[in-house]
């Protein structure tokens, strides 16, 4: 999202107009001969949360993501509450649910899937773009990139030795001020019974019952499988 962050300062920065503003983040990819700029625009439609997880039922997920979007459009464009025509025709407002479900309609051609996401991957649909936000740090970043190059390409043998020298003294030192804390027992016990075992602070837990042995030992044992 922050190539539409971007875009919406770029927007502010730049006093877009507000009508221009508005048309490009609502259907900037509509629009006959859309920019790059007006692509990335349209990323106010994809504020909304997604999700990858199990068990989520697509067409239920898309149905909350264009929910979502109306309600956003309409408190933020319109000023309303579209929101109550989901339900019912609106009591304050000379809003219908006819009305309602005619804006949920436009959204609802949008190309998303419902289950998407997943290891961090950017949701479909996805498009590759540049940020529009020019900031005048462009030359100055590249000036240092290319001296760090430089330097990469030509190490200092002084350098390298000093920072050898630096490691050396940092493993000679690990572990010289290693202290363990002492574990005081307060308490011991086997699942649903919880009994069976006598504490010998400060270090030692002696078994008191046959039957704690015996749960003990089952609690240990492995798995058994076929």
């Amino acid at each position: 999202m922050w190539l539409w962050r971007d875009w919406l300062i770029n927007a502010f920065n730049t006093n877009l107009p507000y009508d221009q503003f508005l048309r490009d983040q609502l259907a900037g990819d509509l629009i006959p001969n859309h920019t790059e700029a007006q692509l990335i625009a349209t990323g106010f439609q994809r504020n909304n949360m997604n999700t990858h997880e199990g068990g989520t039922i697509p067409e239920e997920n898309l149905t909350n993501y264009n929910v979502d979007r109306v309600k956003t459009f309409g408190e933020s464009v319109l000023g309303l509450t579209l929101g109550c025509c989901q339900c019912h025709n609106h009591k304050f407002d000379p809003l219908t649910q006819k009305d309602y479900y005619q804006i949920y309609a436009y959204f609802n051609t949008l190309s998303d899937v419902g289950n998407d996401g997943d290891r961090g991957i950017n949701s479909r649909p996805a498009y590759d773009a540049k940020t529009v936000l020019q900031t005048g740090e462009e030359p100055g970043l590249r000036a240092q990139i290319k001296a760090l190059q430089e330097k990469l390409a030509n190490p200092s043998n002084d350098e390298i030795e000093r920072w050898a020298n630096d490691q050396r003294l940092r493993l000679s030192a690990r572990g010289k001020n290693l202290k363990l804390h002492p574990v005081e027992l307060i308490k011991v016990s086997t699942p649903n019974t919880g009994a069976g075992f006598d504490l010998d602070p400060p270090r030692f837990v002696h078994i008191s019952t046959p039957a704690a042995l015996v749960r003990l030992r089952r609690l240990n044992a492995p798995a058994k499988t076929g």
